[in-house]
């Protein structure tokens, strides 16, 4: 299993809804928010890729203005492929599927 650690951003007045947005996620919770509009979120995923994805689908949420991964723990390589969490990211940003650059704290 892994978990990433996101800091979510939004304006104060669409939080809420964001964050109730976020708590149907049945792979995400909301730990945190502030006046701010800034959320503390975590993610499960079952490999990098997935993790990945979810991130994506949570930085599409109407009203959200940023996602960013502040911190990851994940196994060390991605099921089925021999690929480690930092290939698999590499290779996510190279197709293009991740909108933005995700900051990783180094594996384990």
């Amino acid at each position: 299993m892994n978990i990433a650690g996101v800091v979510v951003c939004t304006a104060p007045e669409n939080s809420e809804r964001v964050a109730a947005k976020i708590a149907e996620l049945p792979w995400a919770d909301v730990h945190a928010r502030d006046e701010s509009g800034r959320l503390i979120v975590t993610i499960e995923g079952e490999h990098t890729g997935q993790d990945i994805e979810r991130l994506s689908i949570v930085s599409e949420i109407e009203g959200v203005s940023s996602a960013n991964m502040v911190h990851y723990y994940c196994e060390d390589q991605t099921p089925g492929t021999g690929e480690s969490a930092q290939e698999a990211l590499n290779r996510s940003s190279a197709e293009g599927t991740a909108k933005q650059r995700i900051d990783l704290a180094r594996e384990r």
